[in-house]
């Protein structure tokens, strides 16, 4: 399948249809976002300004933010 990033939302398009939709946390909207998912199913975005964040398989999602990072831009 394919990932797709908006403002609000990385959805999956795959078979035709969109199979996947996932709300980016406040801190990541309008941001513009690098995608990787891994070798196990996790989603990984990282952002200019905030840091990354991951969609893991089993549904937590986690951040990176305040003090994790000294500089929070990745890409």
């Amino acid at each position: 399948g394919l990932w797709v990033v908006d403002a609000a939302e990385v959805c999956r398009y795959e078979n035709g249809r969109w199979t996947t939709r996932l709300r980016k946390p406040p801190e990541f909207q309008g941001e513009v976002a690098r995608l990787m998912e891994d070798a196990a199913g996790n989603l990984w975005a990282g952002g200019y300004n905030h840091g990354v964040i991951a969609w893991m398989r089993d549904g937590r999602v986690t951040m990176t933010g305040g003090f994790a990072l000294s500089y929070k831009g990745t890409l």
